[in-house]
Parts: C-alpha cells; structure tokens; sequence
C-alpha cells in the first residue's frame, strides 16, 4: 500500500489532538499542490497515512478545475 487518505475540515485541530494524546510529528503541516493543507504520518512499515483538509487555502498552481469541490 502506497498510503491512506483522510480529509478533515481543520486538519491542525485533529494535529492538536493527535499531539494531545502522544502522537510525534516526523514532519510540518505543509500546503500541498493542490493548495489544501496535509499532514504526513508514517506507520512501522513506513505505510504514508496523510491527513488531508478538504478545502484549499489558495488557488492552485496547476490550470484550474471547473468542477463542483467536495465538501465535508
């Protein structure tokens, strides 16, 4: 498996409660090329689990998409 996907209105608050409970960070909240916010968690076997917010933060670089956006 390559990784798993799970989107998340506001991914910093699931971040925090993921800290709050023992969770360790191996790398930042970064804004990814679709210009949404992710976080990258890896398990032992180095499977990716990506929190991913749904909406994005900016517009995006590539051309844009015409298309409705999914919402929570």
């Amino acid at each position: 498996m390559i990784h798993i996907v799970h989107e998340f209105p506001d991914i910093h608050r699931v971040c925090k409660l993921l800290l709050t409970n023992g969770m360790k960070l191996t790398e930042e909240t970064q804004i990814n090329r679709a210009r949404k916010w992710q976080q990258n968690f890896y398990d032992s076997e180095r499977t990716r689990i990506q929190l991913l917010a749904f909406t994005r933060v900016e517009k995006p670089r590539c051309s844009g998409y015409t298309g409705p956006h999914r919402k929570p």
